[in-house]
């Protein structure tokens, strides 16, 4: 996003001061059919406004289907993704501002953390149709990077207009058909046990039954019996996992007289029989770490408590949390711990298991909380690392069977790879914030250049973690193909938009043959046999298209 500054001031006077709304910057973002971005962490307030498309956003772990008559606020320290569902995949724009408040006398300005009411904090509001939020955002950017400071000025303007027109609009709404829908939607909340029929949730809405399941549907992604049928799994899940309440007792519960229908439909929603998933979730593990998350998961063992977080853990968030009862924080290097440890105390599981490379304080607390599986962290490789689970957890069989087809999806993957890409050659790099690095981890190293075997454009060592690089320098490398994995922050994202159009960049042979391709840290940066399963199916589909069967 660019930087450049204005001010406007929203006049609503307090006794400690007024409310000031500042303008940042701009940026659109497009993205084809089946385009995803991965979800981006944001140190400031964004407005984001759908032009054109379908999909959906998420707001931290809110999911909202995008539409144009409303704007979505996503807060500062929140992440927020995106994901194209038509064929003509999105195109958004973001507006990044901040508030302040001008305290008197001496006029000195506070950034706030919340709005104060004055404001929405997040979430989605509905705009006027007179309005056109997407047309206004356009004039707006358009306006933000013009090189007249009176241009920008106007557009700072503008901005104030949209932002308080939405907020005058969603205060002073009446309620509408999308309103309506949230009530049926709430009564399933409330009833998913009783026998529901669209007819049913349709009156309760006051519409008909077709226009009832349209709106449903166009609302919020899902079919209003596909919604009704989730909340009736992911309730069933719960009971499993704890009440040892008996399969037809649970059945009932959530509103199926039959028992063995319910295992049917079980089984086709989560891809396991419920008999199955009752016996994954006797034993009360805590997974303490996102790889020995990913070690337990190819053991198909569901953790009781793990760390989720839908941009830390963006895959295993949406797959698992509503299976795994006890969400750990997966902030960064586990920052979070001291209250980790407060949520697995009054878990009481049955084992922790973690890597070995935790501070010794840290140990020590976990310790008391119940017994604890190390795992080797710098002195075993991946391999070793999930055999010594499963053989602590007592199930090497299941362990052994899951290398053996890692193995024969590697080699399809492999000689699918060697047909493609031949003898070209790799080079991998992280952008992190204004720097470009040559980044070779384990996983690439294991992954790409073993289990693949890919070839690298240049010597491989220890050395080659992280090393700063300049497009001159990578030219010298002569790479035939670029995997980048740029860290999804404003600042890091400008540096690749600046660093990837630069004259030097674009002179590069994997640039002139339009063979770059961005790599998400999420399995990139795991190490577990669950993500480096992952990985080669990502790579496999970005090199060929192809994913392995």
């Amino acid at each position: 996003m660019q930087s450049n500054r204005a001010a406007g001031v929203c006049p609503k006077a307090k006794a400690e001061g007024d409310v000031m709304l500042v303008l940042y910057g701009t940026e659109t973002v497009k993205g084809g059919p089946g385009w995803k971005m991965t979800p981006r962490y944001t140190d400031s307030r964004v407005l984001i406004v759908l032009a054109s498309g379908q999909g959906h956003l998420s707001i931290g772990k809110q999911t909202y289907r995008l539409r144009q008559d409303v704007i979505y606020i996503c807060p500062p320290g929140e992440t927020f993704g995106m994901e194209a569902e038509s064929p003509e995949g999105l195109d958004l724009f973001l507006l990044a501002y901040e508030m302040y408040r001008i305290n008197h006398p001496n006029r000195e300005a506070v950034r706030l953390a919340e709005g104060g009411g004055l404001f929405p904090e997040r979430g989605e509001m509905p705009v006027p149709s007179s309005i056109g939020p997407a047309a206004v955002c356009r004039t707006i950017h358009q306006l933000w990077t013009s090189a007249e400071c009176l241009e920008r000025y106007r557009g700072q303007l503008l901005f104030l207009e949209l932002l308080y027109s939405a907020t005058k609009y969603s205060g002073m709404a009446a309620e509408d058909s999308q309103s309506a829908v949230e009530r049926a939607k709430a009564y399933m909340k409330a009833h998913y046990q009783h026998n529901l029929s669209i007819e049913q949730l349709a009156g309760l809405a006051g519409l008909s039954p077709k226009y009832f399941v349209d709106l449903f549907k166009k609302v919020h992604g899902v079919s209003a019996l596909d919604y009704l049928t989730g909340l009736r799994m992911e309730q069933a899940k719960q009971l499993m996992a704890g009440s040892g309440m008996r399969l037809k007792d649970i059945a009932h519960q959530v509103g199926y007289n039959d028992e063995y229908y319910f295992s049917r439909k079980f089984k086709k929603e989560t891809g396991v029989s419920p008999t199955a998933y009752i016996a994954s979730r006797r034993r009360k593990i805590a997974a303490y770490g996102p790889g020995v998350l990913g070690h337990l998961l190819a053991l198909r063992i569901v953790p009781y408590a793990a760390p989720l977080h839908p941009k830390w853990t963006l895959h295993y968030y949406r797959a698992f949390r509503s299976d795994i009862p006890v969400h750990l924080s997966a902030y960064r290097s586990n920052e979070h711990w001291r209250s980790n440890l407060e949520l697995l105390l009054e878990g009481c599981p049955d084992a922790i298991i973690c890597t070995d490379d935790l501070p010794a304080r840290e140990k020590e607390q976990l310790e008391r909380t119940a017994p604890v599986h190390y795992v080797p962290q710098q002195h075993a490789c991946w391999r070793e690392q999930f055999k010594g689970i499963a053989a602590y957890l007592g199930l090497e069989e299941e362990a052994d069977k899951w290398l053996r087809e890692y193995s024969l999806k590697a080699e399809a993957a492999r000689e699918r790879l060697q047909r493609e890409v031949g003898g070209e050659r790799f080079v991998t790099l992280s952008v992190f914030k204004d720097n470009c690095y040559l980044y070779v981890n384990r996983s690439i190293m294991e992954v790409l250049y073993g289990d693949l075997q890919l070839k690298p454009a240049h010597p491989l060592g220890s050395d080659l973690i992280k090393v700063p690089i300049t497009p001159e320098e990578l030219g010298r490398c002569a790479a035939d193909r670029i995997l980048v994995n740029v860290c999804q922050e404003t600042e890091s994202i400008r540096h690749w938009d600046l660093l990837s159009g630069s004259p030097p960049f674009q002179n590069l042979k994997a640039v002139r043959d339009n063979r770059v391709y961005t790599v998400p840290s999420d399995p990139l940066r795991e190490y577990s046999a669950s993500a480096h399963e992952r990985l080669i199916e990502e790579l496999l589909q970005l090199l060929t298209g192809n994913r392995p069967s």
